[in-house]
């Protein structure tokens, strides 16, 4: 071990500049779901105003009841009337309040109309986190608009806690850390992970969760020495992750390939591995796993049906066609995974999604080509996949049901196996620049974080206009100034875009140092299980 003493040390700094990078990225993440969610308008997001209201009730103390026993509460179309929307008998406010006459969280308070409230089919996870938040920050009497500040912050910090986690899964499959730096970057060249970050929705923890599991499972297979703890800390996560979302229960057959080769290369004995297993699969059901047996056993189905009490039709509605559904499923796949905002269906232009779209496909397919540990991203890959095959399956139910063929399509549902498509983008880079110049590294850090940057503020510039411009159609807002609206300052404002600037600078200057002195000495250490990080 004595002949590798110099390169650990010439691998400490190297983990430092590393680990800041990546600290630095998960920051500015942060800071730009947060600016996201203080530039649009509440209970814009898809079902943003449902999501809302499941916190509500649990503050309130109305529990969990069962799928289609619960309503949208009074308390909850309170705040978004006066937030400029509307009930769905079309009731809304003449006058909207100013910011500080805003009415309470929970209110008393009777209005007809009311509407099923779908939220409960799913595990109540986030929506506890979220009640935990608000009841520490004053509970049922502090204005609904702070509850709802605060409740998006919530989600900005989950998705960005995701961060450190996609970095990791990317930089030990592929054994640089360079690439883990690209890795972490990939989540901001899409405009809708951040803006999904910004609202009220259980998919933010569902992201954290399930990139937490990946990286775990991903780290006991490349570092056998760290299975004893990496395996039951995936079974937290998954736990979790099964307390958020069902896609959580897609991952099941990634999980149980990695986490019982990472038991087996760690042990190389039967009933030690089996322990190995049963140990997080035990810590996962404990957390979240109950959930879904409990849904067999009282519901008889794993999750019912977001559109309620609809039966399925023996014969499809009038004017089906499986041509006009394809067509329309994978547009909108598209779209709703790279920029849909609020009112505006997708407020970016449609020739940059179709752009996106067609490039995304490319360094997949380019990654699984050439880079390396193709096995490992084919099966992190799957992941997504099997999230695709489910979405276009329930969204050609709907369709196939009541003749509507977008309903249930949304691309922002493969966020959860994000981990796999940015592990796409760093293994191709890496597989093309790891035995080139490190100037050549460094140059593809710069370029991935010019580009996220310049991403974020055309998106900013497009989206904003054309989604307050869609409110002030649809209801009666006196001003199209987000300023006036949310009752912030643009100095507040200046200073989150500024904070979010300076840590995505100082991680591309850290990050770009990693990728020029990435020494391939270190596999060689990994692989006696010396370097770590």
């Amino acid at each position: 071990m004595s002949e590798d003493l110099p390169l650990v040390r010439k691998e400490r700094p190297q983990r430092r500049a590393y680990l800041w990078s990546i600290a630095l990225i998960t920051l500015a993440t942060f800071f730009v779901s947060l600016l996201w969610s203080l530039v649009l308008l509440p209970f814009t997001g898809p079902d943003e105003p449902r999501h809302y209201n499941s916190v509500v009730r649990l503050v309130d103390g109305g529990g969990w009841p069962r799928p289609y026993d619960a309503d949208v509460l009074p308390s909850t179309w309170q705040a978004v009337m006066e937030s400029g929307g509307s009930m769905p008998n079309g009731a809304q406010l003449d006058d909207l309040p100013a910011p500080e006459e805003r009415s309470a969280f929970v209110v008393d308070k009777d209005l007809p109309g009311l509407v099923r409230d779908q939220m409960v089919q799913h595990p109540p996870g986030y929506y506890v986190i979220g009640a935990a938040v608000v009841t520490l920050a004053g509970g049922a009497d502090i204005p609904w608009d702070r509850a709802s500040a605060l409740l998006r912050g919530l989600s900005a910090f989950l998705t960005a806690a995701a961060i450190p986690f996609i970095a990791g899964a990317v930089r030990w499959a592929t054994g640089s850390r360079w690439a883990g730096v690209l890795g972490a970057l990939f989540p901001l060249l899409i405009p809708w992970y951040a803006v999904s970050g910004s609202r009220i929705s259980n998919d933010s923890l569902l992201i954290l969760a399930c990139s937490a599991t990946i990286y775990a499972l991903v780290r006991a297979w490349r570092d056998p020495r760290s299975a004893a703890w990496a395996l039951p800390v995936a079974g937290a996560a998954y736990g979790i992750a099964l307390g958020a979302k069902g896609y959580a229960l897609i991952l099941a057959p990634v999980v149980v390939v990695l986490a019982v080769g990472a038991a087996w290369r760690s042990t190389r004995n039967v009933w030690k591995t089996v322990i190995r297993i049963l140990v997080p699969g035990a810590i996962a059901f404990a957390i979240g796993g109950w959930w879904w047996v409990r849904n067999l056993l009282i519901l008889g189905t794993l999750q019912p049906s977001v559109l309620g009490g609809r039966e399925h039709q023996d014969v499809a509605a009038e004017g089906y066609s499986f041509a006009l559904f394809v067509d329309t499923f994978f547009t909108r796949l598209n779209a709703t995974f790279w920029g849909r905002v609020g009112y505006v269906s997708n407020a970016h232009p449609s020739a940059t999604v179709i752009a996106g779209g067609i490039l995304l496909l490319v360094v997949i397919i380019g990654a699984l080509f050439f880079a390396r540990s193709r096995w490992m991203l084919a099966l992190l890959l799957s992941y997504p996949f099997l999230i695709g095959l489910t979405i276009f399956q329930n969204a050609h139910g709907i369709y196939w049901d009541i003749g509507n063929p977008t309903r249930g399509t949304q691309g922002r549902y493969l966020y959860s196996g994000i981990s796999a498509l940015a592990l796409s983008f760093a293994a191709l880079v890496h597989g093309f620049l790891a035995r080139r110049s490190g100037w050549l590294r460094s140059a593809s850090v710069v370029a991935t974080s010019a580009l996220a940057v310049l991403i974020v503020i055309a998106s900013l510039l497009w989206v904003i206009p054309a989604a307050w411009a869609s409110h002030e159609e649809s209801a009666p807002v006196a001003t199209g100034d987000p300023v006036a609206f949310m009752g912030m300052s643009w100095f507040g404002y200046g200073a989150i875009a500024l904070a979010a600037v300076a840590c995505l600078v100082v991680a591309t200057v850290t990050g770009a140092r990693v990728a020029s002195r990435e020494d391939y000495d270190r596999d060689r250490l990994a692989a006696r299980g010396v370097a770590g990080g």
